[in-house]
């Protein structure tokens, strides 16, 4: 499991790089900063944003389900990511009454 912690809303860290025959689960520990309660509601989504795009391929992309324990968010496998394609995983959360994201800049590469 690959786990970085968030500034505002990116991961402060540079894009990761994910093999395209890898399965991995992402996690997050979310900051005290964002809300006095733990993240609820928590979903992980993909989406292909290669030259500038934006497309959900969550369902080609994800395997199993993600889990929420406290302040730490982790993804469902992620897999299946093509070589030299960009991509940014998100998590999507409640806290304090708001509908909170952050996400990961992956490289899918050989």
């Amino acid at each position: 499991m690959a786990t970085a912690i968030i500034d505002y809303r990116k991961v402060v860290e540079d894009k990761r790089v994910h093999g395209v025959e890898a399965k991995v689960a992402y996690a997050i520990t979310i900051p005290a900063s964002w809300g006095l309660e733990d993240p609820t509601s928590f979903v992980a989504k993909v989406y292909d944003v290669t030259g500038g795009g934006f497309k959900d391929v969550t369902t080609a992309s994800t395997q199993g389900s993600g889990s929420a324990v406290g302040r730490l968010l982790t993804t469902p496998l992620v897999k299946s990511l093509a070589h030299n394609k960009d991509y940014r995983i998100y998590w999507i959360f409640n806290m304090d009454g708001n509908t909170l994201s952050a996400w990961y800049e992956v490289r899918g590469k050989r």
